[in-house]
This record gives structure tokens, sequence and C-alpha cells, in this order.
């Protein structure tokens, strides 16, 4: 970097037993004061750089090459350098569920994980197959459930816990509907 008679600066910390935040700039002809105040440390630094870097043209007053955005319709290049696929047409899962709901739903799932023999089932024991009229009748109950929450009665459980079924079944029938097309996981 250079001030504006263009001599060399450089930066010369204090030393360790005396740091207290505390550095200087100086020309290669000025020794740093160890009480220069990081406040006035930065002003110095900041007056001998302005006259030559504006904020428009910082990459190209300290002579750092500043790459270009191509715009393609196959892809999409970024400012640092990085080129990715178009995200057209892919799906963006981070836009269709809500993380809160995915915590809430998985506090439900590993609340329900003990059966009633007190045995712990493992987490995709669902996906061993669940008839689709076994879930339709927990999903009726859990909707009259979440039904009487939503007009202001009282339900067997709560709200939340009539989500979580609610969402469980839904997604367990939904499951046992695509196993059909497209087999059951091994």
């Amino acid at each position: 970097m250079t001030d504006n008679q263009n001599n060399t600066l450089e930066y010369r910390p204090p030393s360790a037993d005396s740091y207290k935040g505390r550095g200087a700039w100086a020309d290669k002809n000025t020794v740093a004061r160890e009480d220069t105040s990081e406040e006035e440390t930065m002003a110095k630094f900041r007056a001998a750089l302005l006259p030559t870097v504006r904020p428009r043209d910082k990459h190209k007053a300290l002579d750092v090459k500043q790459p270009e955005v191509k715009k393609e319709t196959t892809g999409r290049y970024f400012p640092g350098g990085a080129y990715r696929d178009t995200d057209k047409g892919k799906h963006d899962y981070s836009g269709y569920m809500s993380p809160i709901v995915i915590r809430a739903f998985g506090e439900y799932m590993t609340k329900h994980r003990t059966q009633s023999d007190g045995n712990i089932r493992p987490a995709d024991n669902w996906q061993n197959g669940i008839d689709k009229d076994a879930y339709m009748q927990s999903m009726w109950r859990h909707l009259e459930d979440l039904w009487l929450e939503h007009d202001g009665y009282k339900s067997r459980d709560g709200l939340e816990e009539a989500l979580g079924g609610l969402l469980f079944n839904v997604m367990g029938y939904y499951f046992e509907v695509l196993c059909e097309t497209e087999g059951r996981p091994k």
C-alpha cells in the first residue's frame, strides 16, 4: 500500500507484552509508536489510502483482478469465480419444508418410538409396511383431534400431538402408495 508520496507503508505490530489492540502504520523511515491508539492508527491509515483508493475502484487501485460475472442460460457464474448449473427445474426442498416443523415432527416421532411392551422400535420401523387402512383410521382420529382443537375444544392429547400424528399418517400412507410403484426399500 502507498501513501500520497508513494512511500511504502507497512504494519508494525506492538510487542507481545504491550499489546492492547494497538499497532501503527508507518513508512519505512518511521518507527511505529507503541502509544498510538487503534483509532489514531486507523485514521492515519485511512488518510494515507483515501487519495489512491476509492470504494468504487478499490480492486483496480490495489491491483486485484475482479472476476467477471458471466451470464449464460446453461449455468451461473458467481463473483468469486464459482460455477453452478442453473437451478431451473430443480426441487427446492428448503423452500418446501420448514426446519421448525421437521424438528417438531422429529420430537413427535422420538416420543412415540416406545412400544406398548416397553421396547424401543427402530426409527424407520414404519417403512417395513403398515396397511393403508390402519393409516387411514389413525389419520381420522388425529384429524378429529385437530378439528376439536381448531374449534376451541379439548382433544385427547392437544394440538401438536394431533398435527404430529396427522403428518406421520399422511407420510406413511403416501409411502405405501409410492412403494406400490417404486418398490419397498431393502
